[in-house]
């Protein structure tokens, strides 16, 4: 075998062994990154709480449009029997 064929064999062999030596390698969390998992964590808990609440406002505006509607139809329409009430009483009385 040739220098250079044993020096490529070799060259190969380390190239396979830093490969299993890099596969084996595992990141280990800093605790700035489980903070950080935490506060993201905690984030979308909050987005979700938002939207929620969200659409819990917009259903009451909508309720509260409905009530403001039956409100004004029922007591607009008794409001204006009482001008009429108080109009008749005023021209009967010479006010």
């Amino acid at each position: 075998m040739t220098v250079a064929a044993l020096f490529a064999r070799q060259a190969t062999a380390s190239d396979r062994a830093r490969c299993r030596m890099a596969s084996n390698i595992t990141r280990t969390q800093t605790p700035e990154d489980r903070e950080l998992a935490a506060k993201n964590a905690d984030l979308a808990a909050l987005e979700i709480q938002l939207a929620q609440r969200e659409l819990d406002v917009a259903t009451l505006r909508v309720e509260l449009h409905g009530f403001e509607q039956r409100y004004l139809r029922t007591v607009g329409v008794k409001f204006a029997e009482i001008d009429d009430l108080e109009a008749q009483i005023a021209s009967r009385v010479g006010l």
